[in-house]
């Protein structure tokens, strides 16, 4: 048969809309990534839960889409030199990579203990950190990535050596 068309209008009770907003914003995010492999289009997308959680989606960064937006060029520059990586599986990524739907409207109460919270990930924010261990944990993924590009590319030209000296096999 097909889809049914939803009615679009406010939805009042909280555990749906906490539901439904959940749903919508995988979905959201998923399909923006879909249009960055595809297309290579650069997207940014914030959004914040009726709860008043902050989720980010961003390809490459949100960082540097949105500083390139506020017309800051010059903070988006780490960023792409290190733009060489292969994207050879990104298709596994998209949809290994999703966070796992809740069934129910039981599971998303926001106000629920963490312990209670079987669908919880460890990138859930739970306590909100002061600006200087922001600043730290950022600089440390920021050299974890630079050191992930280093060896991907690393692995790479090793490769090109290899069918160059093989003669192309």
């Amino acid at each position: 048969m097909g889809r049914r068309k939803i009615e679009i209008k406010k939805i009042n009770n909280k555990a749906y809309l906490k539901a439904t907003f959940s749903k919508r914003r995988k979905g959201l995010f998923r399909k923006a990534a879909e249009l960055c492999h595809m297309c290579g289009a650069e997207i940014a997308i914030l959004t914040v839960s009726p709860g008043g959680k902050f989720y980010n989606f961003g390809h490459p960064y949100v960082d540097s889409i949105i500083a390139r937006y506020c017309g800051d060029e010059t903070s988006c520059t780490l960023h792409e030199n290190h733009e060489c990586v292969s994207h050879e599986d990104d298709d596994e990524d998209l949809e290994g990579g999703q966070e796992k739907e809740e069934g129910s409207t039981d599971d998303v109460d926001e106000d629920e203990p963490i312990h209670e919270k079987s669908h919880k990930f460890w990138w859930d924010e739970e306590e909100p950190i002061d600006p200087e261990q922001r600043e730290m944990f950022s600089h440390s993924l920021q050299e974890l990535r630079n050191n992930a590009v280093w060896v991907l590319n690393d692995r790479n030209r090793r490769e090109s050596y290899v069918k160059d000296y093989m003669g192309g096999i």
